[in-house]
């Protein structure tokens, strides 16, 4: 008896590479910041050539991800730097939490002219000063959130004074009085200040 050879069935798989790179863009806006850095771009050509494409990297959040709370500071800020560059002076949004140094602050400064928002979180390592530099340097900028540091009157003032037209300013300041802290919660809440309310 013959045994006729059977057809291979033809694979399921897809080649990504093979997408256009409209759709390759597409997908990629679905995805972080930092998936897009530590795997997404990486995958094949085609995708990190999608991953470089400016419009990905208007809003950047390299906040509450557990690479964040993993990697070591300086490859946090690295990770920030090639977003920023690939945003090739686009960027509207940029949030981070930990890692945020001068160094990073004036670094944004000096390449994103179209910034309009900035969330800083309980990064330690910077001074108000640079704050105060990037607000002087971006004249787009609406909303800054500075929370979870010590923040001097001499940064309201200063701050407002380089940029009185913020609409937005957000702070959550650590508890310092431990009868407020109910509930053992470690933070007393949030100062938002709107542009109709006026400056501090």
């Amino acid at each position: 008896m013959e045994v006729e050879p059977k057809a291979l069935l033809e694979s399921d798989l897809r080649d990504w590479s093979e997408l256009p790179l409209d759709v390759l863009s597409a997908i990629f806006m679905k995805l972080g910041t930092i998936e897009i850095l530590m795997g997404a771009g990486l995958v094949c050509r085609s995708g990190l050539v999608t991953a470089k494409s400016p419009e990905l990297w208007r809003f950047v959040d390299m906040t509450c991800h557990k690479v964040v709370f993993s990697k070591a500071e300086n490859i946090m800020r690295k990770m920030a730097k090639v977003a920023i560059d690939r945003s090739d002076g686009r960027m509207e949004s940029f949030w981070a939490q930990k890692f945020v140094s001068s160094e990073l602050l004036d670094y944004i400064a000096n390449r994103c002219n179209s910034l309009k928002s900035i969330r800083v979180i309980a990064s330690g390592y910077f001074w108000d000063d640079a704050v105060t530099r990037l607000a002087a340097k971006c004249p787009m900028l609406e909303e800054i959130e500075y929370s979870y540091q010590k923040q001097s009157w001499y940064f309201f003032k200063k701050l407002g004074a380089v940029r009185p037209e913020l609409k937005r300013l957000r702070i959550n300041m650590p508890c310092t009085n431990r009868k407020l802290a109910r509930g053992g919660r470690l933070f007393c809440g949030a100062l938002i200040l709107h542009a109709s309310q006026g400056a501090p």
